[in-house]
């Protein structure tokens, strides 16, 4: 069916798969139903692939999932590189990694929908990733008529991902005014390729997800580390300070026997200074490990956040990159977090997320 004037590229898990063949996105908040003039590039998360999905959706994932490596794969790579880069080393040892390997063969497989069909607009749950940067920059190639918007769905503390280059989109949706400051500032983008929307990611509706919660990141790095610093924490806590905390783990990772252990080892600390807890503490805390951007949900629910670090230069948050945010260091490793003013972290709204999408992310 060529009668689609608009592709979403997004990402995908098992769980965002309906039993009718519709696809919940967790970016955007829309059902793939909701707009019929849409078509969806969906990049697998978990390498699933449901049988039963809508035509109006594509799958992006390994044929096969159980072969996870495969020499005679890389050989045949590493041989066409060889070719492609004229003996240059530099060249062929940048064509190997796996994330310009991933951009060739994703753009690719983008590009092939994208000459069979007939659209005006590529909308892109966007993170500044090389492969997403390579699918605009061969989609311009292709047809430099076609819209290409961004959605800026991931936040860093320190946001050296995004900054301006070769295969941005002509227009980057910001949820927030923070994120405009230093993406101007710091990261050189034009003021006219960024525009201010309300979060279609984030909600008012679970704002409490992270109340008097331990927050795991997808990364464990440096376990030890972490739970040297969480006990340091604890110890210079005051008796009865605390709300009792309960472990938040990442979606991602219920099955990661790294995050299981390090789950066990926090729940032990727990009960080796269960003094420092109490049901009627005044103050509701949030406390994150590692690189993570749901700091900036809790701020902007109101908690007083503190942050543990594995690496304080790329983890954590500082206000030359968020001026809303007042910083307080504890430790090297260890950051407190209070908001100076509200909203401009996450540009919350009320409107209903399909109307904030039609009047927002529809262009």
């Amino acid at each position: 069916d060529k009668n689609f004037n608009r592709l979403i590229i997004s990402f995908a898990r098992k769980d965002d798969f309906l039993s009718d063949g519709s696809y919940f996105d967790r970016y955007f908040n829309i059902n793939s139903r909701y707009d019929s003039k849409s078509m969806w590039f969906l990049l697998s998360l978990d390498e699933t692939i449901p049988k039963n999905i809508d035509k109006n959706i594509v799958v992006f994932g390994k044929e096969n999932i159980k072969k996870k490596y495969s020499f005679i794969y890389l050989l045949k790579v590493l041989l066409f590189n060889i070719k492609a880069s004229k003996g240059s080393l530099i060249k062929i040892f940048h064509l190997s990694l796996r994330s310009s390997h991933f951009s060739t063969i994703v753009s690719k497989s983008v590009t092939e929908v994208v000459k069979s069909k007939n659209f005006k607009t590529i909308l892109m749950a966007y993170e500044a990733q090389p492969f997403q940067n390579t699918i605009f920059k061969e989609i311009k190639n292709l047809d430099n008529n076609i819209k290409l918007v961004g959605y800026l769905c991931s936040t860093l503390s320190l946001p050296s991902y995004s900054f301006y280059r070769c295969g941005a989109p002509d227009l980057l949706l910001v949820h927030s005014s923070a994120q405009i400051y230093h993406l101007e500032k710091y990261l050189n983008w034009p003021s006219d390729r960024l525009r201010l929307v309300p979060s279609l990611r984030h909600s008012y509706t679970n704002n409490t997800r992270y109340n008097n919660s331990l927050v795991l990141p997808t990364d464990l790095p440096s376990n030890d580390l972490l739970i040297k610093k969480f006990e340091l924490f604890l110890n210079c806590t005051e008796k009865k300070s605390l709300k009792p905390l309960s472990v938040r783990n990442h979606p991602l990772m219920d099955n990661s026997k790294a995050h299981k252990q390090f789950i066990n080892n926090l729940n032990n600390l727990i009960s080796r200074y269960s003094d420092r807890f109490y049901k009627n503490a005044k103050k509701d805390i949030s406390i994150f490990f590692g690189g993570t951007s749901t700091t900036l949900e809790a701020l902007e629910s109101g908690f007083n956040v503190i942050h543990i670090c594995t690496d304080a230069v790329l983890e954590s948050f500082s206000d030359v990159f968020w001026p809303p945010i007042k910083v307080q260091q504890i430790d090297e490793n260890i950051f407190k977090y209070s908001l100076i003013s509200y909203g401009e972290c996450i540009n919350y709204s009320n409107e209903d997320n399909k109307n904030k999408f039609d009047k927002y992310y529809t262009l």
